[in-house]
């Protein structure tokens, strides 16, 4: 919990909550969950992965789905 509070302290979380496009893509998502076959996507983990691209399962399934057919 502290080692990952740091890493998103250092990842400029001020940029992130400034920007509108993380609720459109949240909403993308969510819209496109059965057809990606997605999980349930929640607002901070999509935050997270953005912030830490590389440790983020999530971001992976979300980019995988999206570029390999169903």
């Amino acid at each position: 919990e502290e080692w990952e509070q740091g890493l998103l302290a250092q990842a400029s979380p001020h940029t992130v909550d400034t920007m509108w496009e993380l609720p459109a893509v949240g909403h993308f998502l969510c819209l496109a969950q059965t057809a990606l076959n997605l999980p349930e996507v929640v607002f901070f983990e999509l935050e997270r992965c953005l912030l830490m691209p590389r440790c983020s399962l999530l971001l992976s399934k979300i980019m995988s789905s999206m570029l390999s057919p169903p």
